[in-house]
């Protein structure tokens, strides 16, 4: 039978068979909880102090999870929580996180996942009581200084002046995987000679005051193979001085913080951002979907038209006319084109690699492509200075920056109004208004300025914070300017903002000027020899028919598939008479990589060219 006095764990939970069974489970495993269907119950037995943690539905009549856990965080309590939840998505788990939960839990949860957050937390309820009550003691009594040393968390030790151990704490043990004392004992010895090899004179300091070392970060393998990183501070430590003024060297004093954790957590911090700023990216799609359908029909209206002009006027036009139509063809099917790789790579999830780019290119990209997202009443400017320069920053995110405040000023204009988005070169001074810092050097300045409702004090104070909105639940994320803040500084950029209620909002994005020239296009390689067979594989019978009549026009002799395995068995027989395989990767069956691998056995020096629409490149 369960006492009442073992019992660590109070489950909150309207629904009682679901309780029971949380129970049950824990029982299972010698954790022992109590049930209660009512928050206010529940509240007043946590206030008692009872139960260190509390397993918490989200959903709930009367009074939510959410009102409980920030019930919970008013009173400043210690309780740490577990939420269950049949909701996972960002923005459910976000608000529970911030109001202090220990861990989320979707439901149907699995079980050891539940045991493994209950044993976490209880062992960190008791973690912190032992803190506490260390921390007591030694305010109570100084003499136990020696005692809190041993129980730091962090490595501590001490060296003689011959680089052997006086002292070395618990921890230090630990971490090293020593048993026996090492007082007396080198300290080589106790790290093993790869580290020692890195650590040299660092670990065994002689320096002091400013010169000694201070934040060396090293990594090495503990005894369980596990990854562990640390910050090493050290410091020499000498007699004090005599009447001559000689100090004599007496040892080393050094102190290693474990940053595992914290480096764990930097990487789960930059996953979740990624993620985040994923989210937003889809929101963006949503907002730029209608100019991308907009500029398709205009492209495929070009295409259509030209081409029906060709084939029934084909007798009346001179072939001067004809030339000209299938430029105007050719021409929109690279504009479709380039509006087809511009979307896929902002779709892309991974980061790519900040290089000059022209804003105002970006600007009218983006300000074309939100025409038709932004209401007939509401007039779009667009305005860009002659003497632009690049900037220094992802293509994409600079793109994203430039939506999420479009989308903004949009969105604060009710009925008619006016968005101007301009391009100049500035040299201002004046405070960020996000970091405070101060504009220095020559920018390339693009604002985005609305005729909206403007912003007052208090939304202008945390504008910039991650979750803010001023939206309708629902109706936004909270992500927008939060996440154009962080992009914008990545790239050493300001923001400031020009805005009063009922004066509209200007906001003006300050990128330095990157000094590297516009990219320039690259003139294609001249055709040196059209000796050979090429082999050409593609599915797409269309695309593999004009492939081969382009290289057939060039001079080349073209032997075509539509499938790889047929490919792939001309090849085993006849792969000594051909210069090159072109190859489709999408493929049935066998895919482009898969027979180059094939080919590559029966001949490895046949040049093999990879054709794809792919363009995140993750499949290459």
């Amino acid at each position: 039978m369960t006492l009442r006095n073992h019992a660590e764990i109070l489950i909150l939970d309207d629904d009682p068979a679901h309780a029971a069974s949380v129970q049950a489970l824990l029982a299972l495993h010698d954790r022992f909880a109590e049930a209660e269907v009512n928050a206010t119950s529940a509240l007043a037995r946590l206030e008692q102090g009872d139960y260190p943690l509390l397993i918490l539905d989200l959903n709930m009549p009367l009074m939510s999870g959410l009102e409980v856990l920030q019930r919970l965080r008013d009173a400043d309590s210690r309780v740490k929580t577990i939420v269950l939840s049949g909701e996972s998505t960002l923005e459910a788990v976000a608000p529970v996180l911030r109001l202090g939960a220990f861990d989320y839990l979707p439901k149907p949860f699995d079980p050891q996942q539940l045991l493994s957050s209950v044993n976490n937390a209880l062992a960190q309820v008791r973690l912190e009581r032992e803190n506490r009550a260390m921390a007591a003691q030694v305010r109570a009594d100084q003499a136990l200084h020696a005692f809190m040393v041993d129980a730091s968390p962090d490595p501590v030790y001490m060296l003689d002046a011959h680089g052997c151990f006086s002292y070395a704490n618990r921890r230090f043990h630990e971490v090293f995987s020593v048993s026996d004392p090492l007082p007396g004992r080198p300290w080589t010895a106790a790290v093993g000679d790869d580290l020692a090899a890195l650590l040299r004179c660092r670990f065994n300091e002689r320096r002091t005051a400013d010169r000694a070392r201070q934040h060396f970060e090293f990594h090495f393998q503990d005894a369980e193979g596990s990854e562990r990183f640390f910050d090493l501070a050290a410091t020499g430590l000498y007699e004090p001085a005599t009447t001559q003024g000689a100090r004599r060297f007496v040892g080393t004093y050094g102190v290693l913080r474990d940053l595992t954790a914290q480096r764990a957590a930097e990487a789960h911090r930059l996953d979740l951002q990624n993620r985040l700023q994923q989210t937003s990216k889809m929101e963006a799609i949503g907002q730029i979907a209608g100019g991308i359908a907009h500029d398709f029909n205009n492209i495929l209206a070009s295409i259509v038209g030209y081409a029906e002009l060709v084939r029934n006027a084909h007798d009346r036009l001179s072939p001067a006319q004809i030339t000209t139509y299938l430029d105007e063809v050719i021409a929109a099917g690279h504009r479709a084109r380039d509006l087809i790789a511009q979307m896929l790579s902002f779709t892309r999830a991974s980061r790519g690699a900040a290089q000059p780019v022209n804003m105002g290119d970006a600007l009218q990209d983006v300000s074309r492509m939100l025409r038709a997202a932004i209401p007939g009443a509401i007039e779009l400017r667009t305005r860009l200075c002659d003497d632009a320069e690049p900037v220094f920053a992802d293509p994409v995110q600079l793109q994203q920056i430039i939506i999420n405040l479009l989308v903004n000023a949009r969105d604060a204009i009710d009925g008619p109004g006016l968005i101007e988005v301009a391009l100049s070169r500035a040299h201002q001074i004046h405070p960020c208004a996000a970091c405070g810092g101060m504009l220095d050097g020559e920018h390339m300045v693009f604002s985005v300025a609305d005729s909206g409702h403007g912003i007052d004090d208090d939304t202008r104070a945390r504008m910039f914070d991650m979750y803010f909105t001023t939206r309708e639940p629902g109706k936004g994320t909270g992500i927008g300017l939060g996440l154009v803040n962080k992009l914008i500084h990545e790239y050493d950029g300001h923001i400031t903002v020009n805005s009063a209620p009922g004066q509209g909002a200007r906001f003006d994005v300050h990128f330095p000027i990157s000094g590297a020239a516009d990219p320039q296009r690259i003139a294609p390689l001249a055709v040196t020899s059209r000796i050979g067979r090429i082999v050409l594989v593609d599915d797409e019978v269309s695309v593999a028919n004009f492939m081969s009549e382009v290289l057939r026009d060039a001079g080349y002799e073209v032997v075509m598939f539509t499938e790889s395995l047929q490919a792939l068995r001309y090849l085993e027989h006849h792969h000594a008479s051909v210069a090159a395989v072109l190859t489709d990767q999408q493929m049935p069956l066998m895919t482009g990589i898969a027979l180059a691998e094939r080919v590559r056995e029966l001949r490895p020096d046949l040049p093999i060219a990879l054709v794809s629409a792919l363009v995140d490149g993750q499949s290459v």
